[in-house]
């Protein structure tokens, strides 16, 4: 997953409107670098019927496509406009509007809308407790279609987790739209939230909601403070015994 999240901006630093899609080889073994493997594996060589590709193929095939756009010279995307707060996706007026007024135990459930390239607000509710936490972001979440999603909630005064669910179906492409799109919401929350005087303090990321483990967001106990000298009593040691 590393090599691949970093593939794209790979091609953009070595001039990806030059490098074709078709030009690009991924092999798992030494004994495929040979002419013959390569002249097999391109695209005139290739099957292009869908009928015959699986469903991880057909993501892939997609997500290339997606890739493209972004190393195309010639178009500008929606979320080109975000480079300054380093998001890929804009986010729509619901969403801030909702990130703005964050309260105590309030609990904000969102997903990226990619036909639109945009942060889409799902939900938001208040005086959400600890101990409810699980059962509410299971049920903003269809278990007959499965997909990634983000959260925000608001644990303690002035602090708040991120929170990002991938159950198990979501479907490949989903996952690595929302996992390159973590860190530049991230930094874009951190710094609206400093604005108002709140703090991201953490960041979870879990599979099915009920993976969730909430000891994480509970308050740490206070360690009690050590006595002052005057307090303290030191009983003299005893020698060793006598034979």
């Amino acid at each position: 997953m590393l090599y691949a999240s970093t593939k794209n901006t790979l091609l953009q630093e070595l001039g990806g409107g030059k490098i074709k899609r078709d030009h690009l080889f991924a092999w798992s073994e030494l004994s495929e670098l040979s002419f013959e493997h390569f002249d097999s594996s391109r695209p005139t060589h290739a099957l292009n019927n869908e009928d015959v590709l699986t469903s991880e193929e057909k993501y892939t095939k997609e997500i290339n496509a997606l890739q493209d756009l972004t190393l195309s010279s010639g178009r500008k995307l929606a979320s080109m406009d975000n480079a300054s707060t380093q998001l890929l996706f804009r986010i729509d007026s619901d969403l801030e509007n909702a990130f703005a007024s964050l309260a105590t135990s309030d609990l904000i459930v969102f997903s990226v809308v990619l036909s639109s390239e945009h942060f889409k607000l799902i939900s938001k509710r208040a005086n959400i407790e600890l101990g409810s936490l699980v059962s509410t972001l299971e049920a903003s979440n269809d278990s007959s279609n499965p997909a990634p999603q983000f959260a925000v909630y608001s644990y303690s005064p002035g602090k708040s987790v991120l929170i990002y669910t991938c159950p198990s179906g979501s479907k490949v492409k989903d996952r690595m739209i929302y996992a390159s799109n973590k860190q530049g919401l991230i930094n874009h929350l951190k710094s609206l939230f400093k604005d108002h005087g709140l703090e991201l303090d953490k960041v979870l990321d879990i599979g099915d909601p009920e993976e969730l483990e909430i000891g994480e967001l509970k308050p740490s106990e206070e360690v009690p403070s050590s006595t002052s000298k005057s307090g303290l009593r030191f009983n003299k040691p005893k020698g060793p015994r006598r034979r």
